[in-house]
């Protein structure tokens, strides 16, 4: 085997083993958010994922934006929300209690819709800090003809771990 073989093939080792170790990374951070989540913030999901199904199958929305609103009442939840498959949809924050529509630029929309699952990510709030981000897409059964959308909701991750600190 000649050097310059060698020398291509032990970069390309070197390459496919950063992006190994980044992946590995990755589904560890991910696994470690899960391991954080309490059993209320994913009923929380799964709560709001039900609310949001029936408010899009009964054509009333109005129901899903006042169950997020009461939602907000708790310490720990900073927004909530729900986008459709094509990257549309809505959100009430904490902070400003008004429903608005999704923005294109929003960082973690990109991942919820390659998503096919329940999906966990830590994201940093504009004014809020670290926020756990939790999403999953609406039972896909009931939309036999359409891909559905998806809710998530966001913690704030300092009230979170003084909640499991209490």
């Amino acid at each position: 085997m000649s050097i310059l073989k060698v020398r291509i093939y032990g970069s390309l080792f070197i390459v496919f083993l950063l992006i190994a170790v980044g992946l590995l990374d990755s589904l560890i951070e991910e696994g470690e958010l899960l391991k954080g989540l309490e059993p209320d913030q994913v009923s929380d999901l799964e709560r709001l994922s039900a609310v949001v199904d029936e408010s899009y199958l009964n054509a009333n929305q109005v129901i899903a934006h006042r169950y997020v609103l009461a939602m907000l009442e708790s310490p720990v939840i900073e927004y909530a929300g729900f986008v459709t498959s094509d990257g549309t949809g809505w959100g009430i924050s904490a902070s400003n209690r008004r429903v608005v529509a999704v923005e294109a630029a929003d960082e973690s929309l990109d991942r919820i819709l390659k998503s096919s699952g329940f999906k966990a990510t830590e994201i940093e709030g504009p004014e809020q800090g670290t926020l756990v981000h939790v999403s999953q897409p609406l039972d896909p059964s009931r939309y036999p003809n359409a891909k559905p959308g998806y809710v998530r909701i966001a913690y704030s991750k300092e009230a979170l771990h003084a909640r499991m600190n209490d």
